[in-house]
């Protein structure tokens, strides 16, 4: 027994080999993702001058600070109380603004693996558009998306792929404790590093070229969705 199980792990060893080298050649591809970093400039703005900053703000990020305000702030289009809202949010949020600084230092590095992942959309999915941005922000601890291989912080938006780096802070990051911040089990928490950024920003890709219609069905027809989603 032993000389046929040794073969058959050599077998499967060199099978795994063979398989890891059958990836399509994207090197011809060609990607152009802008980075933006919506975090920097927002908590770079002046709070004594609300209305200018963010007509600033507007002119550079026209639909994403919509998306922000209403989707990951919750405060509905023309609120009076916009300003007021958004000045509070960066004074109460710049410890964790700053916590991302200091964990999050090449997103440039990220950018290169998104943009890789993008190769691979192109050349198996090619009538797809692609999303032409990164953009980060930072938002609130529950700011917490469901998709259809679970939850994260980053979106996908008429802007481009939305990255929420408050939920890339490391899986034993304080923020994400049961005694303070959201209170995350350790078991979600584990997932929240940023290599994960690249992962769901393809996770939202695959959503929006096959949106979600599994949920009203059979269970086992859900188990094939995911295992189909899991598969790309």
């Amino acid at each position: 027994m032993r000389p046929i199980l040794v073969i058959t792990v050599f077998f499967l060893f060199a099978l795994s080999c063979k398989n890891a080298d059958r990836s399509p050649d994207v090197s011809g591809i060609k990607i152009n993702l802008q980075v933006q970093r919506f975090e920097q400039d927002l908590f770079a703005i002046d709070t004594t001058n609300m209305a200018a900053s963010i007509q600033n703000l507007q002119q550079k990020y026209p639909q994403f600070l919509v998306d922000f305000m209403a989707n990951i702030l919750g405060v509905p289009p023309g609120d009076p109380q916009a300003g007021l809202i958004l000045k509070k949010f960066i004074t109460d949020f710049r410890p964790l603004k700053e916590t991302a600084d200091k964990k999050i230092t090449n997103i440039t590095a990220i950018a290169r693996d998104v943009e890789q992942m993008e190769k691979y959309v192109k050349h198996y999915f090619p009538q797809y558009q692609l999303p032409s941005k990164l953009i980060t922000f930072i938002g609130p601890m529950d700011a917490f998306y469901e998709a259809s291989l679970g939850w994260s912080g980053d979106i996908i938006t008429s802007s481009g792929l939305g990255v929420g780096l408050q939920m890339h802070l490391g899986g034993t990051s304080p923020f994400y404790m049961q005694d303070g911040g959201q209170g995350y089990p350790e078991y979600i928490s584990r997932r929240f590093e940023p290599e994960y950024i690249v992962v769901n920003c393809a996770k939202n890709i695959i959503d929006d070229i096959y949106p979600d219609q599994s949920r009203s069905k059979a269970l086992v027809d859900q188990m094939v969705d995911k295992g189909k989603r899991l598969y790309i």
